[in-house]
């Protein structure tokens, strides 16, 4: 099968082991792979490749071999330039670095700090370059060391290191660089550069990955980080890897031969590029200074699109590019380095990083400027007001004009005086806190409609970033509020291990259970019969801080609360061990739980292992299943294994408890919400859910995109329900132009039996693949003879759905779809 042709745009991330380097490495992985500090000559002849290798990065940065220590990656050697400068120093207590630096440099200090050092963040200029008289002042008689990168890893942005240097050099400061992004795209001279301490990482340019060097100028003083043996001259303990090293030897000898007029010819690829970019697709910013900078890299924000649907898109053009640092790719918080030159939080998430190589053509950046345009755009038009562009004069959803007199959702009983003070807070609050600028702009007589369509869009990192700038009135303290018991902080995590912090009224968690036990009165009557009812909760590590099982099982005591215990599975819960599973079993046992609340894709590993050890809990009364959304496979089999029944309590805390009314199938908003609205309804009325929050005095009210898809249902009361149909993301349309969900698939399962999970892949357009994991009960293939047909009727593919039987699937993958772009509706 031929392989589609890959566009490489992310050199900064990583870069390919060049043939050469991988010939050179082959030896020492096959015949010559003894240890090098062994007696015999089968060891010994090991030194001299090492030593050639030495030699080779030398010159690559123009030092002495004896001033190079090999270590395992860039992020070691800076590490180890950190605590060395102050170990070596012990007088000396302040670091001086800037606040984009690469993660290895950050979050090093940020653990220095935790020790009882002083560090001290310089902040940049709107176009990332460093005011030198700000640095001037920051340097201190106690500063053992200034960490400053050479060149930005997310905008290619140089720093003026030389000039650096030599002021570290008149107060007698050491002064480290990261210049890991720099070798083959600028030349290096240590000598000339005047740095004490300087980190390379092989990777970076064609070498392999897990090798990286630290020059320490001689006369330095130096303590290693890594305490062991005699090797690295007594600096760095460990048994060499010497095929490595020689890789990294090889790959810095080609890095060192790339001439000035190759790094012109980058630079000029890049700018057509960029040009084009900025050209042919309008609200376009290029991020950073356009020189000083490597010759490779550009940084651009597409406003209104959300660079990772946008490098979703793009992964499935085989184009690949980065929305910033791979060493902080899957975090959903912005790009730091983009929050220290100004950008807010939706420009930092709408900015992808491309960077090029020497392989890179023209060819490459025609391909990419004659798709983007169109990529962007479709996701442009497809986005919310959140992401995208905001019109001019914003427009506030039907369903918002309607209720303009009722800003609480119709299902509750607030009364006439609690709108109006809802509306005065919300006035307020618009006169005051910084993010609410265009409702301000909306004028003092504005409508309540008019003022709600003006609140921008707010996810939770929004809520997290720059939290008392943007939320906290003048002269308020957080701690103070909190003492005082009118707020209470409800740290949150979802499905990420970014926590947001909220504030919430105090008392709030116990009104929304009493609120929660009126829509479920089984679960009301069960708790009232046994008021000290204890719970076991089963989730993702995610969930509850990484206390799992085989990180190592940590204490029952740790992972108790009041009247919970939490049984925390691995990221991946399908390859626990049995003996994890049944440590889990006996303390669940042991604490005799009158209820489970539980991720229903880990509960379901746990229920499995429970049958077959044929274990039952003699007090368990129901089961609620919360996190996210409940296949009929994993209900069917909670109620099967334990006997009791299942109720989907679909939760979020930042839009004030949404639940979900077992009864009735639907949603009902909490008495706290402002309002559920559904934008960009199909002729089913399925839609996506907008919640506007205004919980009280000290947080305002955000309209919040939570992404799920929802029908707006008429409810008994007068009001609405809301019924869950899974997330935007998750949705494809058929030719015919009809919108599936997640419980359109879902519901083509309904009485299968033998399947655990299942994915449905779109392998190439209108061709897909259904994945899914045999349960052990029941026959696979009559369920699956049952499920194909109501499949290929519901999403009319192009041709046959393939079925295929696999022994592990991803718990995100699971009752759920998967694409390899997200089919944006």
């Amino acid at each position: 099968m031929i392989q589609p042709k890959t566009y490489y745009f992310d050199s900064n991330a990583t870069t390919g082991v060049a043939p050469d380097v991988l010939e050179a490495m082959l030896p020492y992985l096959t015949e010559r792979w003894g240890n090098p500090s062994s007696p015999y000559r089968f060891g010994k002849q090991l030194v001299e490749p090492i030593e050639q290798a030495r030699e080779s990065v030398a010159a690559l940065i123009g030092a002495d071999a004896r001033e190079i220590i090999f270590t395992s990656c860039g992020t070691e050697s800076i590490n180890t330039a950190l605590t060395s400068s102050l170990y070596s120093q012990p007088a000396k207590r302040h670091i001086v670095t800037t606040a984009v630096e690469h993660s290895a440099t950050k979050n090093g200090c940020a653990a220095l700090e935790k020790r009882g050092y002083e560090v001290t963040y310089l902040p940049v200029n709107r176009d990332g370059s460093l005011d030198l008289a700000t640095f001037e002042r920051a340097l201190r008689p106690d500063t053992a060391l200034v960490s400053i990168m050479w060149a930005n890893n997310e905008t290619g942005v140089l720093f003026p290191i030389a000039q650096l240097a030599a002021l570290c050099r008149q107060r007698g400061i050491l002064i480290h660089t990261d210049a890991v992004q720099v070798p083959g795209k600028l030349k290096i001279d240590v000598n000339a550069l005047g740095v004490d301490l300087l980190s390379l990482s092989a990777h970076k340019l064609h070498g392999p990955k897990g090798i990286g060097l630290l020059y320490v100028r001689q006369g330095t003083p130096f303590r290693g980080l890594i305490i062991g043996g005699q090797q690295e001259d007594g600096r760095r303990g460990g048994t060499e890897n010497v095929p490595y090293i020689v890789g990294f030897g090889r790959a810095a000898a080609l890095a060192g031969a790339i001439s000035a007029e190759s790094q012109r010819t980058l630079a000029a690829l890049r700018d057509t590029l960029e040009e084009g970019i900025l050209r042919q697709i309008p609200h376009t910013t290029r991020n950073g200074a356009k020189e000083p900078r490597l010759p490779n890299t550009t940084s651009i924000a597409f406003a209104g699109v959300e660079a990772e649907a946008l490098l979703m898109q793009l992964d499935a053009l085989h184009i690949r590019a980065s929305s910033g640092s791979a060493c902080t790719t899957g975090s959903v918080a912005p790009s730091h380095v983009l929050t220290a030159l100004g950008l807010g939080p939706v420009e930092a998430r709408s900015t992808i990083r491309f960077s090029l190589d020497y392989d890179t053509s023209e060819a490459d950046v025609a391909y990419v400027l004659s798709h983007l345009p169109q990529v962007v755009a479709d996701l442009r038009t497809a986005a919310s007001p959140r992401a995208g562009v905001r019109p001019a004069k914003p427009h506030a959803p039907a369903e918002r004009e309607k209720r303009s007199a009722a800003p609480v959702a119709g299902e509750t009983d607030t009364s006439l005086s609690d709108l109006r003070s809802l509306e005065e807070k919300l006035r307020e609050y618009v006169r005051e806190v910084p993010l609410y600028r265009d409702a301000v702009q909306a004028g003092a007589h504005a409508t309540w409609s008019e003022l709600l369509g003006a609140i921008p869009f707010t996810t939770k990192q929004d809520i997290k970033t720059d939290f008392p700038r943007n939320f906290l009135r003048a002269g308020q303290s957080l701690d103070e509020l909190v003492d005082r018991k009118l707020i209470e902080i409800e740290h949150t995590a979802g499905t990420t291990d970014n926590r947001a912090d909220l504030l919430l009224p105090h008392g709030w968690w116990a009104r929304q259970e009493a609120w929660a036990l009126s829509l479920h009165a089984h679960v009301a009557q069960v708790l009232a019969e046994h008021p000290a009812a204890r719970r076991v909760t089963i989730s993702s590590p995610a969930c509850n801080g990484d206390i799992t099982y085989n990180n190592g099982t940590p204490s029952a005591k740790r992972r108790t609360l009041g009247q919970t215990r939490v049984l925390s599975l691995s990221r991946f819960p399908f390859l626990l061990s049995t003996d994890d599973l049944d440590q889990m079993v006996a303390e669940a046992l042991e604490w005799d739980p009158v209820f489970f609340d539980t991720d229903p894709v880990y509960a379901v590993v746990f229920a499995l292992h429970c049958e077959r050890r044929q274990v039952k809990f003699p007090r368990l009364r129901f089961i609620l299943t919360s996190y996210e959304y409940t296949s009929v496979l994993h209900k069917r089999i909670l109620e099967r294994v334990f006997g009791v029944p299942v109720y989907n309590l679909y939760g979020s805390t930042e839009t004030g408890h949404l639940m979900m009314e077992q009864a009735t199938g639907g949603m009902v908003a909490s008495r706290q919400i402002a309002h559920l609205d559904v934008l960009h309804t199909d002729d089913r009325g399925i839609g996506e859910l907008l919640v506007s929050t205004l919980t009280n005095d000290y947080m305002p009210l955000l309209n919040y995109r939570i992404g799920d898809l929802v029908e707006r249902r008429p409810s008994a009361s007068g009001g609405h329900t809301y019924l869950l149909h899974g997330r935007v993301q998750d949705t494809l349309k058929t030719p015919a132009g009809r919108r599936v969900t997640t419980r359109d698939v879902d519901q083509c399962f309904v009485g299968a039996e033998g399947i655990l999970h299942y994915r449905l892949h779109e392998t190439t357009p209108g061709h897909f693949e259904l994945s899914y994991l045999a349960e052990g009960v029941g026959d696979p293939a009559a369920a699956l003879a049952a499920v194909v047909p109501k499949l290929e009727s519901l999403i009319q593919p192009t041709g046959k759905i393939t079925v295929r039987q696999v022994k592990f699937l991803l718990p995100e993958g699971s009752g759920k779809f998967v694409f390899n772009y997200p089919f944006v509706c």
